[in-house]
């Protein structure tokens, strides 16, 4: 008979959530694109900024309502939903990688 370690327990209860928005929303890559942007047209700085607070906005509000979304729409239609981001995830992924290895290449026609 083996015999369970509390370590074992624990990783039993534990579900893996992957916080992919989070670096997304509020990462650094968000502020490099305004400095980058606003290095380019320092005249729309302002432009660029507001730009990004509106975005943090409104995927901080989708965030904060995911609470309400998921008594609305039920555990199936957020699985379903969920798995078709992941799809889109992975179709803009590869688009990059494509364009990314297009460019390196110095091909001319987009891939």
């Amino acid at each position: 008979m083996e015999q369970v370690v509390p370590w074992q327990q624990l990783l039993g209860l534990i579900k893996p959530h992957v916080p992919l928005a989070i670096p997304l929303v509020a990462g650094p890559s968000g502020m490099a694109a305004v400095m980058l942007m606003g290095s380019n047209e320092p005249t729309r700085l302002w432009d660029w900024s507001r730009a990004l607070m509106i975005a943090w906005i409104g995927a901080s509000a989708i965030l904060a309502s995911a609470p309400l979304l998921y008594k609305l729409l039920g555990h199936l239609a957020l699985t379903a939903i969920e798995r078709l981001m992941g799809m889109l995830l992975v179709a803009i992924s590869v688009q990059m990688f494509l364009d990314g290895l297009g460019t390196y290449l110095k091909l001319p026609v987009s891939i």
